[in-house]
């Protein structure tokens, strides 16, 4: 106890693990982390009761870093977006970019290979017979709209395999 007349120095808060955990809004295991670690004993000791003085110091060691939440904060939208695609993606509302390309490479390769490769074979006599440009261009309307109305309504049929 100081004399009187003796200056004595700061008096500071005494706040406990969970106090400080509310004060500075991180972890109560985190603010025991970071005492311990920076060496910061308590003030008050007891069988139920463990304090610290709210120093400089303290409040320091404990302060947020805005850099380290905006991480903290990114991290966790990462995790949010991944794990709702994962989601969508067992409800059947998500696909992979490579199997969109793959299904779509291999539906156009199969409605290549029936108008390039089948329908000139399937058609040529028929056009050859043909008397005019009218003639064709009916023929050919008639014949490319059953070969897409397929495609629309059978496109399984159409998916090229490798």
């Amino acid at each position: 106890m100081a004399k009187s007349g003796e200056k004595q120095g700061p008096v500071f808060e005494v706040l406990s693990i969970t106090e400080l955990h509310q004060r500075f809004s991180i972890d109560r295991s985190t603010v025991r982390d970071r005492l311990a670690k920076a060496g910061i004993e308590p003030l008050v000791r007891g069988v139920k009761k463990v304090q610290y003085e709210l120093t400089p110091e303290v409040e320091e060691l404990l302060a947020v870093d805005p850099d380290l939440e905006a991480e903290k904060l990114r991290k966790m939208r990462a995790e949010a977006d991944i794990k709702e695609a994962q989601a969508r993606k067992l409800h059947d509302e998500l696909v992979e970019k490579s199997e969109v390309q793959d299904y779509v490479g291999r539906l156009f390769g199969g409605v290549h290979k029936e108008i390039a490769i089948r329908f000139p074979r399937r058609f040529a006599a028929r056009l050859a017979k043909a008397k005019t440009a009218k003639d064709v261009t009916k023929l050919l309307t008639t014949e490319l709209d059953r070969v897409f109305t397929d495609v629309r309504n059978n496109h399984q049929r159409f998916l090229a395999s490798e």
